[in-house]
């Protein structure tokens, strides 16, 4: 009997050594959170850093691809130098009607005479270091000026900077300005370019 109790409290002994070894990675929530620091440490460079009172107008797209780290008052200053504008906040990972690729939302707007101003919801580096069609760099909100690193919450506060208050345009990918004046929340359909 003895020997069998010393058996299993060996058996007992190893399981837990072995699976104290086992490391269990959770999934990876995309979008809850900015992943800033993240994305700014595995690509150097990538993000760029302005002034909060800095005018970010005349920004342009460089060879390499560039984040403007921005604030809403920032880009609503840029948006009253054009009479027709949609800004769009844009999800790299969205797979629904509603998001699409900067390029294409670019092209629709050339044929409309409507500037784009593409605004990330997060930060993804793979996503932003590609090279995307567009006539104005990719921002990415700032969220040291809103002081808070969630998602939700410093993308509705950036809302709010652009003056989209209606709770239910807050949450709308696509907004539309007439001479940075707010008109509007829209859904964007592949289908309208073709």
């Amino acid at each position: 009997m003895k020997k069998n109790s010393l058996l299993a409290f060996i058996v007992i002994c190893l399981l837990f050594s072995t699976v104290s070894c086992i490391s269990v990675k959770a999934p990876e929530i995309v979008g809850f959170v900015s992943k800033y620091k993240k994305t700014d440490k595995k690509y150097p460079g990538l993000l760029i850093k302005t002034n909060p009172g800095e005018a970010v107008c005349n920004l342009t797209t460089a060879e390499t691809p560039k984040v403007y780290i921005i604030n809403g008052l920032q880009l609503k200053d840029c948006l009253k130098d054009y009479k027709k504008a949609i800004v769009y906040i844009w999800d790299p990972h969205c797979a629904s009607e509603q998001c699409i690729s900067p390029t294409l939302l670019q092209q629709y707007c050339n044929e409309q005479d409507t500037e784009l101003f593409v605004v990330a919801e997060y930060y993804d580096g793979k996503e932003m270091a590609q090279f995307y069609d567009i006539n104005h760099p990719i921002f990415g909100i700032d969220t040291e000026y809103y002081k808070t690193n969630f998602t939700d919450r410093y993308t509705r506060l950036f809302s709010e900077d652009l003056a989209i208050k209606a709770a239910k345009d807050s949450y709308s990918r696509m907004h539309y300005f007439e001479n940075g004046e707010y008109k509007g929340f829209g859904e964007f359909s592949t289908q309208s370019t073709r």
